[in-house]
This record gives structure tokens, sequence and C-alpha cells, in this order.
């Protein structure tokens, strides 16, 4: 996750409107404008932000794909904040892929908190 997550996606975003504008944007700029929301943003930030986000997602299959594992054969899933940001990246990848997007922000934490209460009671009985 922390190699090809969303925090890179960010700052790789934040990266080229830096070098193609000379503009700082915060996270939360680029994460409103990723999910449509972006207000008064220059239009040419905007496509910058998107063309950038699809490139990242892009990526990302190509990663999973090299891993060994055929994304055309399988659903590829994908959760959590970083899955709400990128969806529309990842449902427009020209039939590469049938990606399974689960969008809740909160899953990561859900699924930790699920494996340590699991884990927990697997201690608790000689397990």
């Amino acid at each position: 996750s922390l190699e090809l997550g969303m925090i890179r996606c960010i700052d790789e975003i934040s990266e080229q409107v830096r070098r193609l504008f000379g503009l700082s944007m915060t996270t939360a700029q680029i994460e409103s404008a990723l999910r449509g929301s972006s207000g008064g943003m220059d239009e040419r930030i905007r496509a910058v932000i998107h063309a950038q986000a699809g490139k990242y997602a892009r990526s990302l299959l190509s990663a999973v794909t090299e891993s060994g594992l055929d994304i055309r054969a399988m659903p590829t899933i994908f959760l959590g904040g970083g899955a709400a940001l990128l969806k529309r990246h990842l449902s427009a990848t020209d039939g590469l892929c049938r990606p399974l997007i689960l969008d809740d922000v909160s899953l990561n934490a859900k699924g930790y908190e699920r494996l340590v209460g699991q884990m927990s009671r697997g201690v608790g009985h000689g397990g």
C-alpha cells in the first residue's frame, strides 16, 4: 500500500501541477478535484489532476498484472479511501479489468479491527 498507495498518487499529481502551473496544491484540494467537487478550480488544472489520476490507475493495474495475476480473468478489488478517489479512473479502464470498487473510506480500519478481534479470540482459546 505504501509503495503504490494514494500518498504517492497525490504527490505525483502535486508535482505535475507544480511543474506545469507553478502552484502548490494541498492534499485536500487534490482530493476534492478527484471527488468531482473542485469548485472554482481552473479547468486546465482539473484536467491535469484527472490525467495524472488516470495514469496512476493504469500503473496500479500494471503492477497487479506484473505480479502474475490476469486482471481480465477475475475481478480486481479496490477498497477504502483510495478506491473512492480513483473510482472514476478505475471504472474507465477500457475493459482492461473488471473492477470491484468498495469505496467505504473506513473499510481498511474495519478490516483490521475484525482481524485483531479474530486474533485475540484465537489467542484466548489456545489457537
